[in-house]
C-alpha cells in the first residue's frame, strides 16, 4: 500500500503498520487479524439486540416500507418483498461504501463479494445496497461511475463528454443513458469486454443512475446464486423517506 504524503515522494507503509493504526483505533479488531476472512464477514452480518424504543421501531418500520417498495420495483413478488423488509429488521445492516458504480468495478466488487460471503455465512437471503447516486462521473483522472477499468484500459461507460460529465450527477434527468463502452484509443476493445457489453441492458435510461442498477441487477443475476438476492437504493429513495417523515407530524424526524 502507498500513501501520498504532503512530500514528492510516496510513502510505503506495511500491511503490520495499518493492523497497529486500526487496532489503537478498534481494539476488538486484534481478534481477527489471525482469523480467516469469513470469519470477519460472518461477524459484521451477526445479529444484534435491538432496543424497544417507540422511536427507533417507527423510524425502522419506514425503511422496512422503503426496502420492501425499492425490491418490488426490482421485480421481486410480494411475499419476497416482506422477507427483504423482515430481514432488515432483524439484521439492520446496509452496504454502503462505493458509489452507484457497477458491480464489477474495482473500487466495488471486493466490496460485494464480501458482503455476499457475510450474508451466505448466516444463510441470509437479501444484499441491501445503498449507491451515492447525488455524485459526479468523475472523481479524479479517468476514475469514478463513468469509467470502469478493464483488461484493455479504461472505457467511458456511457460515451459521455468530460463536459457532460463534470456538470451533472447520476441521478440527474434531462438525457438518455445507455452503456456504450467507449475507449480513448481505437481496437481497445476484448472479447472479455465485449461479452460485458452485451450481458448488459440495451434500453436507454432517464438517469445514468437508474442505467447503474439495471446493470447491476443483470449482472447480479447471471453470476450470483438464486439464494442470494439483491436490493439497490440512492439517494432518491432517501429523499422519498426523509419527505415521508416529515410529512407525518408524529415523525420523530418532523418533530
Amino acid at each position: 500500500m502507498a500513501i501520498k504524503g504532503g512530500r514528492s515522494d510516496d510513502a510505503l507503509v506495511s500491511a503490520s503498520q495499518v493492523r497497529r493504526a486500526l487496532t489503537l483505533l478498534m481494539p476488538e479488531l486484534s481478534d481477527f487479524w489471525t482469523r480467516p476472512l469469513i470469519d470477519y464477514a460472518h461477524a459484521v452480518y451477526g445479529e444484534i439486540e435491538r432496543g424497544g424504543c417507540a422511536v427507533r421501531n417507527d423510524a425502522m418500520g419506514r425503511l422496512q416500507q422503503l426496502v420492501a417498495c425499492v425490491a418490488l420495483q426490482s421485480g421481486a413478488d410480494h411475499e419476497q418483498a416482506n422477507d427483504a423488509a423482515k430481514q432488515i429488521a432483524e439484521l439492520p445492516v446496509i452496504q454502503s461504501g462505493p458509489h452507484c458504480f457497477l458491480m464489477i468495478d474495482p473500487d466495488a466488487f471486493y466490496t460485494h463479494l464480501f458482503s455476499a460471503l457475510g450474508l451466505s455465512s448466516h444463510r441470509r437471503r437479501w444484499h441491501i445496497y445503498f449507491g451515492c447516486s447525488t455524485v459526479k462521473f468523475i472523481e479524479r483522472g479517468r476514475k469514478g461511475p463513468g469509467f470502469l477499468a478493464t483488461g484493455a484500459g479504461t472505457a467511458n461507460i456511457f460515451g459521455l463528454s468530460r463536459k457532460r460529465m463534470g456538470s451533472a450527477n447520476l441521478c440527474a434527468t434531462g438525457n438518455s443513458f445507455s452503456f456504450r463502452f467507449e475507449y480513448n484509443h481505437p481496437g481497445a476493445e476484448t472479447g472479455a469486454t465485449a461479452l460485458l457489453k452485451d450481458a448488459l441492458p440495451s434500453a436507454a435510461f432517464p438517469t445514468a443512475a437508474d442505467a447503474i442498477i439495471a446493470g447491476n441487477k443483470a449482472l447480479w443475476q447471471q453470476t450470483f446464486p438464486p439464494l442470494l438476492q439483491l436490493v439497490q437504493f440512492d439517494d432518491r429513495d432517501v429523499g422519498d423517506l426523509v419527505a415521508e417523515h416529515f410529512e407525518d407530524h408524529d415523525s420523530w424526524l418532523s418533530r
